[in-house]
């Protein structure tokens, strides 16, 4: 029995088109990063807050975020997570920044002695 020339060409094309299935498209243009409290905000030593950070895309549609990236500008003033919880560690002040789709927002704490 004669099979069909496209027997052969069907793993080819299967391959083709998994190869083409990549996560560039899945890429969020973020408009505006903004993080809650944005200022001011004092903890005590050992003492923990959560920082809150949302998105918006270009039509101002909200944006799940996961997998946000959380700094602090003075990690011996403060610790944080990577869901935004801060601890403080010893008196001062330092920025809480978070990172997300090219885009950053920062605010400020204070931590002191409770």
């Amino acid at each position: 029995m004669r099979r069909p020339f496209f027997h052969k060409l069907t793993p080819s094309l299967f391959l083709i088109a998994v190869a083409g299935c990549g996560n560039s498209s899945t890429e969020v243009d973020v408009r505006a990063l903004s993080i809650s409290p944005d200022q001011g905000l004092v903890v005590g030593v050992s003492g923990t807050t959560l920082f809150m950070a949302a998105a918006v895309d270009a039509s101002g549609m909200q944006i799940d975020i996961a997998g946000a990236e959380w700094s602090v500008g003075d990690a011996g003033v403060a610790r944080i997570d990577g869901r935004g919880m801060v601890t403080g560690v010893t008196p001062g002040t330092t920025d809480v920044t978070v990172r997300y789709g090219g885009r950053s927002a920062t605010a400020n704490l204070e931590v002191y002695v409770p």
